[in-house]
């Protein structure tokens, strides 16, 4: 039921306060699992840049590219864009070239789904916020 004579803005957050719940320390407060979830975030893409530069390093021996070229030909094979202008030349490492191909698409498929996550666990505090503020006033 709605009240009457209520303006909508007293029932909307400030703006300076969703600034601070995302900026400021406030981000962690009483909430365990968005603070561990910064960590993790900070693990994953970690280790999926860590694996496109190792196996860009690898690939400039195998293929005999410069370093650039192998990170450019892992980010776009990763981030299954696939543009096709870089490929391998030797068919004999096609196999490993798959198999590290299929571990960096998990990789960055990981990153996505935590990002995902941790964007569901601030919406989910921000609308309790929210419904804290609307049944204080």
């Amino acid at each position: 039921r709605a009240r009457r004579g209520r303006p909508i803005e007293r029932h909307i957050l400030p703006l300076k306060e969703v600034l601070k719940f995302f900026l400021g320390k406030s981000v962690c407060g009483g909430e365990e699992s968005l603070c561990k979830s910064f960590n993790y975030i900070t693990l994953v893409i970690s280790a999926t840049v860590g694996w496109i530069m190792l196996a860009a390093a690898v690939f400039c021996i195998w293929e005999d590219w410069t370093y650039f070229t192998s990170i450019y030909f892992f980010f776009i094979s990763s981030s299954t864009i696939g543009l096709g202008d870089v490929t391998p030349a030797h068919p004999e490492y096609m196999i490993g070239t798959f198999g590290v191909v299929i571990v960096g698409l998990s990789m960055v498929s990981v990153c996505i789904d935590v990002v995902r996550e941790k964007l569901e666990l601030m919406y989910m505090a921000l609308l309790k916020k929210m419904l804290q503020v609307l049944v204080a006033s």
